[in-house]
Order: structure tokens, then C-alpha cells, then sequence
């Protein structure tokens, strides 16, 4: 790893990638975490022209550091210790972006981490939007910013299902922005819906306005992005989820026209395919199972 941020040939982003891994990797080990990311930090001291990634690389294990200390269990579980070090680890990332920005205002990972870090602080809502609406000005296609914003409105944290579904609608709605971001509404239904137990969570998916959203979701991005197809199958899982046999029915046809065969696993096997596609369709999964979708 400190070979590769020493590697001048090396892309920023593709050195920010390679410790991010390591971190990954070590994220269970503190101390070993920690003397990886000291090596790195050594490492890009002794370069000139690598200021702004050694700060955005600070502020990452920063970030997690101040986590590790916390810990991810309730609020009420943490320890005053755990809530002294993530206080003083946060500011510790704070500062590292905040240079980092002024040093490159237009990188739009900067302000995209800035919502975490936001998040740990309890900065509020106003903090997060203003770090939010700059990550979307450097790159309005900018699906892990959009993605950052929806965590922190879960319920859980300083938001509501309400405030999920209507960002989710202005990721579809918007003139501005594109990529991956309008699927963005059908995040907001799928993270809520992790948030639910027993009967709601069974149900949710039932729900009147869920369809719809999952619907405006995936043709929006449709609509954006032509030439991708690989969107169709989570398309017809949720299709399947809502009860909404004829979309089911149209994404998997479509599935079989651009591909020519199904990923039964991605439905939990061909048994299961074939039941979920007799239900719909109305033949049995015997007849199913010899007839394909577009009868040929």
C-alpha cells in the first residue's frame, strides 16, 4: 500500500481506492489500522503534489477511527471515553476535508465525505445540505453524495420516511441530475423498509405508494441511461414484490430479449423463478419451464 500512494504514475483515485481496501481489511484491527494509515501518511509527507489526497485520506480513517471509538450500537451504549474520542477524532477529519476543499473545491469526494462526518457531529440538517449541494455542483451525476444524504434522513438518525420519499422524488424529478442518482427513490423505499420488523416489513412493499416510486425510479434511469439493462432485474424483483404481474412479466421478457436467458439465482433459483413466473402468466411451471417469455 505505501508503495502504490508512492507510485507517481498511480491516479489519485486509484491510490484513495487502495488504502480505502486496506482499511476495509484491517477495520475489525485498530491498531493495525492504525499503523497502516501511519505508514501511508509518512509515505505521502515525504512527496510534494499529493496535499489534497493525504488530507482526504486522513479524513477517511479519521472518520472511522472516531467510529471505532464510538461504536455502532445505540447512542445510550457508548461510553463517555467512546464519546470523547469520537468528538475529538471527527474534528481531526473535519479539518483534514476542510483543507482539503480549499485546496480543491472542485473534487466531489470532498464534500460527499463531509455528509458522514456532518452526521457523527450533529450538525444539523442546514451543515449537511450546504456540503450536500456542493458534492452535486462538482458532479450532478454524484450517486454516493445522493446516497450519503439518505442515510442521514432515516429515521434512525435526522430524518423520516417522509423526508426519504420526497428526496428520493426530487432525484427523479430533477432536470440537473442524471447517472444513477434517480435510483435514489427506490433506495429510499428499500433502506426504510430494512427499518421494519414482522408484519410492516411483510406488508411493505404492498403499500399504495410504493409501486409507483419503484415505477418513476427505474424509467427515469431508464430514460437516462439507454444502453444499460443490467437495472431490469432488481426492476422485476421489486415488480414481483409489489404484486405488479404485467411488470414483471415486461422486465423479464425484456431481461430474455437483451440477454436471452434469466439469472434464476437472482430470484432464489429456477424453482422459485418458475413459480413466481406461473403465478403470473397463468401457465403451470411445467409449461413455463419449456415455453419461453417471448413464446419463440
Amino acid at each position: 500500500m505505501v508503495q502504490a500512494v508512492q507510485d507517481k504514475s498511480l491516479p489519485e483515485s486509484e491510490a484513495d481506492t487502495a488504502a480505502q481496501k486496506l482499511f476495509d481489511l484491517l477495520q475489525y484491527n485498530e491498531k493495525e489500522t492504525t499503523n497502516a494509515y501511519n505508514q501511508i501518511e509518512a509515505a505521502l509527507a515525504r512527496q510534494s503534489g499529493t496535499a489534497t489526497m493525504a488530507d482526504y485520506i486522513k479524513a477517511t480513517f479519521y472518520l472511522r477511527y472516531a467510529w471505532q471509538a464510538r461504536g455502532h450500537g445505540w447512542s445510550s451504549q457508548v461510553t463517555p471515553e467512546g464519546w470523547q474520542l469520537f468528538g475529538e477524532r471527527l474534528k481531526v477529519a473535519r479539518r483534514a476535508l476542510e483543507h482539503a476543499w480549499s485546496r480543491d473545491p472542485q473534487d466531489p469526494q470532498i464534500p460527499t465525505l463531509m455528509i458522514s462526518i456532518v452526521l457523527g457531529e450533529q450538525s444539523g440538517r442546514p451543515e449537511m445540505e450546504k456540503w450536500f449541494a456542493r458534492a452535486m455542483q462538482a458532479d450532478p451525476d454524484n450517486y454516493a453524495a445522493c446516497r450519503a444524504k439518505l442515510h442521514f434522513l432515516l429515521p434512525e438518525w435526522y430524518g423520516s420516511r417522509d423526508d426519504m420519499v420526497a428526496f428520493g422524488r426530487e432525484c427523479v424529478a430533477s432536470t440537473n441530475w442524471g447517472g444513477e442518482v434517480p435510483l435514489i427513490l427506490v433506495d429510499a423505499h428499500s433502506e426504510f423498509d430494512r427499518t421494519l420488523t414482522g408484519e410492516a416489513r411483510r406488508n411493505y412493499w404492498l403499500s399504495p405508494d410504493v409501486w409507483p416510486d419503484i415505477q418513476s425510479g427505474y424509467e427515469k434511469y431508464a430514460q437516462l441511461n439507454p444502453d444499460e439493462t443490467r437495472f431490469r432485474y432488481p426492476y422485476a424483483w421489486y415488480a414481483l414484490a409489489c404484486d405488479q404481474t404485467n411488470a414483471f412479466v415486461q422486465q423479464i421478457n425484456l431481461i430474455r430479449q437483451n440477454a436471452g436467458q434469466i439469472n434464476y439465482g437472482y430470484f432464489g433459483g429456477k424453482a422459485s423463478f418458475d413459480s413466481a413466473w406461473a403465478a403470473a402468466t397463468g401457465q403451470t411451471a411445467s409449461t413455463n419451464a419449456a415455453t419461453p417469455a417471448n413464446g419463440q
